[in-house]
């Protein structure tokens, strides 16, 4: 199997265990546009505290926060799972970065789709996708069920975690008759 280590922003994937494969990308200025796969390979998720990571930001001017995310202790050598809303995507992805994040994972909020997160050059250096609503709730859930969970963050069409097809309903019964 070819395994592509460094691609550009728009072909980077996560697979999580919990069953999805998800594209989204992000063209933020400065951050080049290319990706290592190999640093977010198999990497432990935090969910952003607030789950929006807009600290600091709530006037929506764009600053990445002076105080931080709450829990910035947590996120060192993680992927950030954040939600849409309130401030500039390039906001979110920078408070991840400054607090230690090697990715981030922007949701939807209650809004259908994805979109392509832009923003002005602020410094990002650290990756990030968008994906649908319906999947960050799921790995939401996971993440505050089992802190322990880990996504793949990479840039090949192939997904490393697919989730098993349901099995095959039972067979009817012989000889049985309804009413």
């Amino acid at each position: 199997r070819r395994i592509y280590q460094i691609c550009q922003a728009e072909d980077m994937m996560v697979d999580w265990t919990g069953g999805f494969h998800a594209a989204g990308h992000a063209v933020f200025d400065g951050y080049g546009g290319t990706h290592d796969a190999r640093t977010t390979s198999e990497a432990q998720v935090v969910i952003a505290d607030p789950l929006n990571g807009c600290v600091g930001d709530e006037t929506g001017d764009g600053e990445a926060s002076p105080t931080g995310l709450a829990n910035a202790a947590a996120m060192p050598g993680k992927i950030a799972l954040i939600r849409r809303g309130v401030c500039f995507f390039t906001t979110k992805v920078v408070n991840a970065q400054n607090a230690g994040a090697i990715g981030a994972i922007i949701y939807n909020d209650d809004r259908p789709g994805t979109v392509v997160m832009s923003g002005p050059d602020v410094g990002i250096t650290i990756p990030s996708v968008f994906i649908e609503g319906t999947d960050g709730d799921a790995l939401n859930a996971a993440v505050t069920a089992d802190p322990t969970t880990v996504v793949d963050m990479h840039c090949d069409e192939d997904a490393r975690y697919e989730p098993q097809p349901p099995p095959p309903p039972p067979p009817p019964a012989v000889g049985c008759t309804s009413r």
